[in-house]
Formats: C-alpha cells, structure tokens, sequence
C-alpha cells in the first residue's frame, strides 16, 4: 500500500505529448503545459494488483473501503478490497451512484446468482435485463479494458438482445452493438454534477492542460473565417472553413463497424 491508501503499484508517471503526433505536428489544439499527474488503473479484480495470474472462473467479493479523486477523470475512484488466500488485494474501479463505503462489490464470472443483481456489481451484459442502464461497457467479450461510458454521470441503457449480443444506447444517443458475453457495471457512474463545475480563473484550466485560445474574430482573415475588420454575416466556421454549428461532425468515410444503423 501507498500513501493514502493508495496501492502502490498502481501508481506510474503520465508522459504528456501536448496534443502532439509522432512527427511534432499539433493535431489537437489548445493542449500543453500543466501539473504532471500519475495514472490510476482501472481493474476489475481478475487480476490483483501484485501481478497474481488472472482467474478465470468463479465469483470475486470484494469491500469499497474508500473514495478517491483521480486527476485524469471526472469519474470519482472507489478503492475495492478483497481477500484471498489470506491475503488482502486492493484495486480501483469507478464509483457508481449510490454506492457506499462498506458495501460488497460483486464481479461475476460465469453463472450469476439473482441477489448479485444490483448496482455496482459487474457482470455479462447477456444475464442484466433489458431497459437496465449499466456503465463501464467492455466492447469485446472476455478480454480486454472497458471502452464505454465512463465519463462522470455516464450511463448506457439495454435496448435489446439478439443472438448473443446486446444493443445499447450510449450517452451520445448513438446505439452500438457488443457481444453479450462483455461486462458491464449496473447502474450510472457517480457524479453527474460535474457538469455544473465553474473554474473560476484561467490558472486552473493552465494546471489542467488547457491552453488558450483565440476568438476567430480576433485574428487575420488568412488565419481564420472570421478574420478581419468584418464579418460579412456568414455562418459560424472553423479555421478550416468547415460550418461549425447544426452539421454531424463525424467524417462520412468513418466507420465504426459497431455503430447500429436502423
């Protein structure tokens, strides 16, 4: 155990690239700068923290014994606690709403019992009923980290099940389809008021990582759409001259093969 509480081994250094590829080149802008931070990884409990082999069957009981902040997530951390063989293993996994500290936390793997059907606890998306909203979504089965909603008030919503595999509906509004045997955590991940948060001052988006940035309207007309003296009553464009508002964003030629067209 670290400081804190905090699993030692969990703790590695972030490299930052400032919103820079390969070649130097800026592909995400207004990035750079801020407090160096250090990872906090996400675990499931089917592997302990101290590199003990995976499991591959069986159900894992474990006890939230705190609640931790994570400077890279707006998702608060819960610090799970399980034993085995005598010994004690502490991992994290994202706090869902309405989960306390001192409550089990049950991951099932294989068969689940109907009283491990609450919220907080993971298991396939084939065994949780349709309409349940779950959180913390695997997108292959049986492998693999979680790739869907785990952002801070984040939930997905079962929409239906076909031959073995589940469709959801992501906070995007987007439906996707995953194979059932994927995990999911029930219920919505914790703090939804995070939307509400007001910085207050230009310091704390600088430790963020945000970096500044310029009104088109402040720059040349060959920096930027809306340079210059006037505007010429357009719409509203990008610095590439794209419309910047009422148009899908996504690239047409980008395709996701999990993305559900009705």
């Amino acid at each position: 155990m670290g400081e804190a509480g905090v699993p030692k081994v969990l703790r590695t250094v972030k490299k930052r690239a400032a919103g820079r590829n390969h070649s130097g080149q800026i592909t995400v802008r207004h990035q750079g700068g801020g407090r160096k931070r250090r990872i906090r990884w996400i675990g499931r409990g089917a592997r302990e923290a101290q590199g003990r082999p995976r499991e591959t069957r069986g159900t894992i009981r474990g006890r939230l014994v705190g609640i931790q902040h994570d400077p890279n997530r707006t998702a608060r951390l819960g610090l799970v606690q399980r034993e085995r063989e005598g010994r004690r293993y502490v991992y994290y996994q994202l706090r869902c709403e309405g989960r306390q500290v001192g409550q089990e936390r049950v991951v099932v793997r294989g068969r689940a019992e109907p009283q491990d059907l609450r919220v907080g606890n993971t298991r396939c998306l084939s065994e949780i009923p349709v309409g349940s909203r779950v959180s913390d979504v695997q997108r292959r089965g049986r492998r693999g980290r979680s790739r869907y909603v785990r952002t801070a008030g984040g939930a997905a919503v079962i929409l239906r099940k076909k031959e073995g595999k589940v469709v959801l509906r992501v906070p995007s509004g987007k439906r996707r389809e995953v194979d059932g045997t994927c995990r999911a955590t029930m219920g919505r991940i914790a703090g939804e008021e995070h939307r509400l948060e007001v910085r207050g001052k230009a310091g704390r988006s600088r430790n963020l990582g945000i970096r500044p940035g310029v009104r088109g309207e402040a720059m040349n007309p060959v920096d930027h759409p809306h340079g210059g003296r006037t505007r010429g009553g357009g719409p509203e464009k990008t610095r590439w001259s794209r419309l910047a508002k009422g148009v899908p964003t996504r690239s047409g030629k980008k395709r996701s093969r999990w993305v559900v067209r009705e």
